[in-house]
């Protein structure tokens, strides 16, 4: 039997008090809406549907390619969402998984929790639920010698049914067929909303089977409606994250300034420092320290590297290199074994082979640089002619000195060396001493000559 799922993101989030959605706003690595799909997707289910309204070119340009959406014209409550999905889904037989575009932290093994109960118990309706330590706001469930009767939302609540601390999670499993023969039956509230929370009681009443499925642990419940509650669920997600890559043997030594997004890879070893960021697709290989106060997205770092204080983007870092402080490396640049970049160089779109070093202040970039290459304080590559970006090719043993400027496009053989100073802007033999810059003049005794001519 076919599993379906639908996850609302119609919603105008105006409680968030800012322009910007709570499905885009960004937690850790991604979009909140993203961490959603991505539980749906790992859970195994056959086609997923997002309702969109407010701001839906937006999450329409995220979600891309992942989702079908399907348009909410107007939001008149989540019964009226999941009605808006009436005609893609009128002619699917199975399940359908309904669950809120806002609630990041269930993961995709509640959520297959979720689906295999239903199928296991024949339930026309399956609700994930979970006891908390503060259910303000929250919808109640309200039991009958353990039995389900309803759903009581925190403004219609009476005050023992408030007391009650046993929660909705918003996130449900149906038979798609029944769903839509009671959808239709329900009745429009005060507020002029239609309220999917409505339909259990309807299905009790009736006879159906409601199941509930408890989940032991309450941040699977973090909602997000404000900056708190988002604060709120990027740190729970934060703990979860940094205490698996702990367990699993990485030394990370500040949990709470730690930040590793979900699809990062840490092998077991390494150490990460204070106030480090890794998101994206990024691998930390063995015995790699990183930090404190480095920002790396979508990067491999070898065996025993280090990086500090610095920040690497869309880059492959290989083994026992040194990186920092305050370097930038970005755009595919890939340090070979045993490279050192140091304090305020950035590196764009360039390779540097074997142990060469770059140690301060230098800009490289669009460079194929060989093995043993010594670059020098201050040295430039220049390759941007103000219209097109040209390569600088530095063989192997070079040795360029303090602010040197290499005018691309060029190529600098093996077993060179460029005095100190130069402007290269020809190619330059191998074994050659190359200088280009104004011959010194000493003129002696010189200086009274200009004292008295100021005097």
């Amino acid at each position: 039997m076919k599993t379906y799922a639908l996850i609302l993101a119609a919603g105008k989030s105006t409680r968030m008090n800012t322009s910007k959605s709570k499905m885009l706003q960004p937690m850790l690595d991604r979009g909140v809406i993203e961490y959603v799909v991505n539980n749906v997707k790992k859970s195994m289910i056959n086609d997923i549907y997002v309702v969109v309204g407010h701001q839906k070119e937006q999450i329409m340009e995220l979600l891309k390619d992942q989702v079908t959406f399907i348009e909410q014209v107007n939001q008149k409550g989540t019964a009226d969402a999941l009605l808006s999905a009436y005609e893609e889904l009128k002619d699917k037989q199975g399940n359908l998984l309904v669950t809120c575009g806002d609630m990041p932290l269930i993961d995709e093994n509640i959520i297959r929790r979720v689906i295999d109960e239903h199928i296991n118990k024949k339930a026309t309706a399956t609700l994930l639920v979970s006891r908390v330590s503060n259910p303000k706001g929250l919808g109640r469930i309200v039991t009958k010698n353990g039995v389900f009767e309803r759903i009581v939302e925190e403004r219609e609540a009476l005050i023992e049914e408030k007391k009650i601390n046993i929660v909705n999670s918003g996130t449900y499993c149906f038979d798609i067929e029944v769903l839509f023969q009671f959808l239709r039956r329900l009745k429009k509230r005060s507020s002029g909303e239609f309220y999917l929370t409505d339909i259990f009681e309807l299905m009790v009443n009736e006879g159906k089977v409601v199941n509930l499925i408890y989940e032991e642990d309450e941040t699977c419940m973090y909602g997000i409606n404000d900056f708190y509650e988002l604060n709120r669920a990027c740190n729970a997600l934060k703990r979860k994250i940094n205490t698996k890559h702990c367990l699993n043997g990485v030394n990370i030594q500040d949990l709470e300034s730690t930040y590793i997004g979900i699809d990062v890879i840490i092998s077991s070893g390494s150490t990460i420092l204070p106030n480090t960021y890794l998101y994206g697709k990024t691998i930390i290989k063995e015995g790699a320290v990183i930090g404190p106060n480095t920002q790396i997205n979508n990067s491999v770092i070898g065996k025993n590297s280090v990086v500090t204080n610095s920040v690497v983007d869309s880059c492959t870092i290989d083994e026992n290199c040194l990186v920092g402080p305050f370097a930038n490396l970005k755009n595919g640049s890939h340090l070979h074994d045993n490279v050192v970049i140091g304090d305020f160089v950035e590196v764009k779109k360039s390779e540097i082979g074997h142990n060469t070093k770059a140690k301060h202040h230098a800009y490289i970039g669009d460079a194929k640089i060989g093995r043993k290459v010594n670059i020098g304080c201050g040295v430039i590559f220049a390759n941007y002619d103000g219209k097109k970006k040209h390569l600088t090719l530095v063989k192997d043993n070079v040795f360029i000195g303090s602010n040197v400027t290499l005018v691309a496009p060029l190529e600098i053989n093996e077993n060179s060396y460029i005095a100190a100073g130069s402007t290269i802007t020809d190619n330059i033999p191998q074994n050659t001493l190359a200088i280009a810059r104004q011959r010194q003049v000493n003129k002696l005794e010189y200086v009274w000559k200009m004292k008295d001519k100021n005097s």
